[in-house]
């Protein structure tokens, strides 16, 4: 028995149905269906197409399956698939139809279309860039991320080659990383690239994985990148700094120690003219037999031009007013103004030069060092604050070379000039440590056993003192060295070395390692790690600045209406008040009394409102001094027991805050608490009332908790309590709790509320026993 519906047409007529057929269509039996028209079992919108079937089955032509709507004889309509054949039967043609019901199938595939539109804008909403391509180097897929970053609509990406794409050396590039995963089945992780693209060349980081079919064969990459374009321009600013540093570090010893410091003073100032994008330098000397500065050394311009420079008088040229001046001298723009005292540097195509003064020990002038520029009308702040230090660095050199000579004159003379440069040489070392000590970085210098042998004060404050163990031990506490360290890849390419670390104090660090050679000739390795953690979070502390400084703008606006409010209500309230005395001694009368006396109450609980008011309007920060928490916690519980007219338990737990002392107002503090406890007294039913106050010491603060059994807050209530005016008693003036929270923000405290409707209230407040001076702001 076949399990879909079959039915026999002959004549436009229903000759035979299977009992599918029955169940397919709600008939009760087959007589049922049998005599009536075949069109009559179909909605009406399929009766076309099956004319034309039944046209195409009677010329003897074969016809596909399809989709239709049947109706059930309750009118009901099914989704179902029709196949139909053709037979004879006693020389008649006789059409038999198969029926098989497809409602669950279409249920199906509509589900699978809203997950496939579901997941589609999932992967379109996705802010990394996504892409799917074939072993052809082919885009078979990208997501709109990726279409914005290029530029370029997503339907004119994908099937495109990224050969079509890209210019093809890129393209290669990123092509052998696609043949890299394809080939080993395992992802690569971590690319970082270049793109160009309509809007600029970007960075990206790319991680890509295998992209497999069903069976598991590999049919391509997937792809997910990231824009760091950001990033890289701060390492680029990181980096120009490194080489500036790097630059200074690596020709001061050599400018110290070589006996060919004139060698060096040329190879140090062509570095810094390509490293400051110049293209002159000249270096005078004076020579004080001749009364006439000479050239030293030069670069860019010819050896003829050199020659007519050799000999220069103190006039009214620039390095001569330095000699004379003693101090340095920068011209800019001078191809445009014509500085008289740029002489000849115009015919030169200068544009900017700037002159340093070369001081030797005792402040003497000993010549000048220069730098020019062809490209650039002026120079940045870096670009004279490098030229200083590497003139500085000149100037030492060259004074070294001619104590050197004039120490050669005589073995008492060589003895007092040694004495003095090796002092010398100390003040410079020292000094050179002065600057290590006061970065905000930290450098260190690496031997190849492992071991610290110098640690700046950053480093030394962040992860303490090696006490000579190895750095794998004292840092991490491990017997070898660590498994994924790079510095020490640095001894073996000797090649300067940039990575990220996380350091043993849980923060992140870029790291620059450069081979260093010491005075022994040993090779070190001389590291630095520069604090990225804190430029993570800056957006997020950006973020909770902005919140608080709206939230005190806030609170300021409402303290100046509350002032305003209650110097504007005590005025009336006096004169109230002083009417009623007039009425009182000018009128014996016991009813009337009893009327004033209700007047009286209402303007002294009118005061007691304007009090609160004034109160929290002129909160000022707190005057700190030592406070003796248990006595103040005491003193306010014996208080609210004292004052009570209800009948009620308290318990006190204080024992573990005798003796702490903490730094705040006492007399805010007290405000505080009494507050607190009064909301807790007026919360408790008289006669079942329970009051319980505790303190913990928690090291470098302390945790009051006042908790009740009274009539609690409703979770819609706990969210407000803290903002000005918002009330749930009858006579409150909703400022209590809001001046609390003022005051412990303003002890750099904290204070929360727990509360159960119908259970009771627990207060938690946690007070820091050193409190971090800070100016507080008094709104």
């Amino acid at each position: 028995m076949s399990p879909e519906a079959v039915f026999v047409n002959i004549g436009n007529k229903i000759v035979f149905v299977n009992q599918a057929a029955v169940r397919l269509f709600g008939a009760r039996n087959k007589k049922e269906l049998l005599g009536i028209s075949p069109f009559e079992l179909f909605h009406p919108d399929y009766h076309p197409r099956m004319r034309e079937r039944k046209r195409q089955l009677l010329a003897g032509k074969a016809v596909p399956l399809a989709e239709a709507r049947a109706l059930r004889l309750d009118g009901t309509v099914v989704e179902v698939e029709v196949a139909a054949s053709v037979f004879m039967d006693r020389n008649r043609r006789v059409i038999q139809v198969l029926v098989r019901d497809i409602t669950e199938r279409k249920e199906i595939e509509e589900v699978f279309a809203r997950q496939s539109a579901q997941l589609e804008t999932i992967f379109d909403s996705v802010p990394a860039m996504i892409f799917y391509k074939d072993k052809k180097n082919r885009l078979l897929r990208v997501n709109r991320s990726f279409a914005d970053t290029m530029g370029v609509p997503k339907q004119e990406l994908e099937s495109k080659s990224l050969f079509d794409l890209y210019p093809k050396e890129q393209a290669q590039a990123y092509w052998r990383d696609d043949l890299e995963v394809i080939s080993s089945g395992k992802p690569k992780i971590n690319i970082i690239e270049s793109m160009e693209t309509k809007k600029g060349n970007v960075w990206l980081e790319t991680n890509k994985i295998p992209h497999r079919d069903l069976h598991g064969n590999i049919i391509g990459v997937i792809g997910f990148a990231i824009d760091i374009t950001a990033r890289k321009e701060s390492e680029a600013i990181i980096k120009n700094s490194l080489q500036r540093f790097t630059l200074l570090a690596q020709t001061a010893d050599e400018l110290l120690r070589s006996p060919d410091a004139q060698k060096i003073i040329d190879s140090l100032c062509k570095k810094v003219l390509e490293y400051l994008d110049c293209q002159v330098f000249f270096n005078f000397l004076i020579d004080e037999k001749a009364g006439l500065l000479r050239l030293n050394a030069y670069s860019g311009i010819t050896p003829e031009e050199a020659a007519k420079l050799e000999w220069l008088d103190h006039g009214n040229y620039i390095c001569g007013s330095v000699i004379r001046s003693g101090q340095p001298i920068l011209a800019e723009y001078i191809l445009e103004t014509g500085n008289p005292l740029a002489g000849s540097l115009g015919s030169y195509a200068i544009k900017a030069y700037a002159c340093y003064p070369l001081l030797a020990s005792g402040e003497k002038i000993i010549g000048t060092l220069s730098f020019g520029t062809r490209t650039r009308d002026t120079f940045s702040e870096n670009d004279l604050s490098l030229m200083k230090a590497v003139a500085n660095q000149v100037a030492v050199a060259i004074n070294r070379v001619n104590s050197e000579k004039a120490l050669q004159k005589s073995y008492a003379e060589l003895e007092r000039r040694v004495e003095q440069r090796t002092k010398e040489l100390a003040d410079e070392r020292q000094r050179l440590y002065a600057v290590l000590e006061a970065l905000p970085v930290y450098v260190i210098l690496l031997t190849p056993d492992y071991h610290v042998s110098f640690a700046n004060k950053f480093f030394r404050e962040r992860f303490g003192d090696d006490r000579g163990r190895p750095c794998f031990e004292y840092l991490f506490k491990r017997d070898k060295p660590c498994e994924n360290c790079q510095s020490y890849n640095v001894l073996k390419t000797k090649e300067p070395l940039h990575w990220e670390w996380t350091g043993p104090d849980g923060r992140n660090y870029d790291i620059y390692d450069f081979p260093f050679k010491e005075t022994d000739g040993s090779l070190h390795i001389m590291e630095m790690g520069i604090d990225i953690t804190e430029h993570r979070r800056a957006e997020e502390a950006l973020f909770t600045a902005e919140m608080e400084v709206e939230r005190a703008k806030r609170l300021s606006d409402i303290g100046t209406l509350a002032a305003t409010v209650a110097h504007e209500l005590r005025n009336p309230l006096a004169t109230m008040n002083m009417a009623v005395n007039n009425i009182r001694r000018k009128m014996q009368n016991n009813l009337l009394n009893t009327h004033l006396s209700n007047i009286e109450n209402k303007i002294s609980e009118s005061e007691q409102i304007i009090n609160n008011l004034l109160f929290y309007s002129r909160l000022r920060p707190p005057h700190l001094e030592g406070v003796d928490i248990y006595g103040i916690l005491q003193e306010c519980a014996a208080a609210v027991q004292s004052q009570s007219k209800k009948k009620f338990s308290l318990n006190v737990d204080l024992n573990p805050s005798r003796g702490v002392s903490i730094e705040a107002d006492p007399l805010q503090i007290k405000e505080v608490f009494n507050n607190i406890l009064d909301n807790a007294y007026d919360a408790i039913l008289d006669g079942e009332g329970r009051i319980e106050v505790a303190a913990r010491d928690k090291g470098n603060a302390v945790e009051i908790m006042v908790e009740d059994n009274g009539a609690g807050i409703t979770k819609k209530d706990l969210d407000k309590v803290f903002n000005p005016f918002f009330t749930t008693k009858a006579k409150g003036t909703g400022l209590g709790l809001p001046v609390c929270r003022q005051i412990i923000e303003m002890h750099a405290g904290t204070i929360s509320l727990e509360s159960k409707e119908g259970k009771g209230t627990r207060a938690v407040i946690t007070l820091p026993k050193k409190r971090r001076r800070c100016q507080v702001n008094e709104s």
